[in-house]
Parts: structure tokens; C-alpha cells; sequence
């Protein structure tokens, strides 16, 4: 993800330039990625 912003939708811009409008509050994908990134460096140890 490049950019984020709010227009009437949220339009987020990839590195790559696509756009992807989606109707999600920018403040509500920023805490998405940021729940994503904890899962990912910290996942949960397997049951054995």
C-alpha cells in the first residue's frame, strides 16, 4: 500500500499504482493492517 485517502469511498493506491476504492473508513483499514502485521510476527504457538 502507497497511499490511503478519503474521498466520498476510500481509495487506496498500491505501489504498483492500481487504485482500489473500497467503503471502509481509512482509520478502519490502518487498524487492519496493523492487527495483520501483529498476527504475522507473532503467531500463536501449535497445540501438541
Amino acid at each position: 500500500i502507497e497511499t490511503i485517502e478519503k474521498t466520498t469511498d476510500t481509495i487506496i493506491t498500491l505501489t504498483t499504482e492500481k487504485k482500489i476504492m473500497v467503503e471502509e473508513e481509512p482509520e478502519v483499514i490502518i487498524e487492519r493492517i496493523k492487527e495483520f502485521r501483529r498476527e504475522i510476527n507473532c503467531p500463536q504457538l501449535k497445540k501438541s
